[in-house]
């Protein structure tokens, strides 16, 4: 009878330690991406050097997710960019230097903006004709001003608004906001102004 009391006393030390480490497992619900690729490895048939690789490839898309977000030196690359762009090199009579058609000028926006936004400015300041393409004298538009504050706001995990509020001679009180979205690389999706009476006119048009 004895002999049966110590087997049992025996058992039940035994199991202690692994009901112990099933615990464990089961409470530690807060870990890092690496311990959590860890755990979904274990019991896997694969070697350590293959688990430690593909624990690498889940933290790196992790880490990636993460860094879509739009800085600062961006935002002014970008905004000076389309600018630069919009505004063409032209001679005396206005006609443009380096290219000759609407479509031409369009595609040169294609890394900073959509088609769609880019052909709205280039068809309210460019004219094009038998012998060339030629901007319409007049002024640029209200414009985002780099060195004056502004409001981000994130509207979408991969799209954000620039709101800033600015003063001109030529225009006056005036609100500029710009939509930026994230594939691959950010680009200008909206743009739009807004008057002192805050009338908002969309992409194609000036206050």
């Amino acid at each position: 009878m004895k002999r049966k009391k110590l087997k049992i006393i025996l058992s039940f030390v035994a199991i202690i330690p692994l009901l112990l480490f099933s615990y464990q497992g089961q409470t530690n619900g807060n870990g890092t991406t690496e311990q959590h690729a860890t755990n979904e490895l274990d019991g896997k048939n694969i070697s350590n050097e293959e688990k430690v690789n593909k624990v690498n490839v889940i933290q790196a898309n992790a880490e990636n997710t993460n860094k879509v977000s739009l800085t600062h030196s961006e935002l002014i690359d970008i905004t000076n960019e389309f600018m630069d762009i919009l505004v063409q090199d032209v001679d005396q009579d206005y006609k443009v230097k380096a290219i000759d058609t609407k479509a031409e000028l369009i595609n040169k926006f294609k890394k900073i903006t959509t088609a769609e936004v880019a052909e709205e400015y280039v068809s309210f300041y460019y004219r094009e004709k038998a012998d060339g393409l030629y901007i319409i004298p007049t002024e640029t538009p209200p414009w985002f001003v780099e060195t004056e504050p502004y409001h981000k706001d994130i509207i979408a995990e991969n799209k954000v608004k620039i709101t800033q509020e600015n003063k001109s001679d030529l225009y006056g009180d005036y609100t500029i906001e710009i939509e930026l979205t994230y594939d691959e690389s950010w680009k200008i999706t909206n743009i739009y102004h807004h008057n002192t009476n805050n009338d908002t006119i969309e992409t194609n048009q000036v206050v």
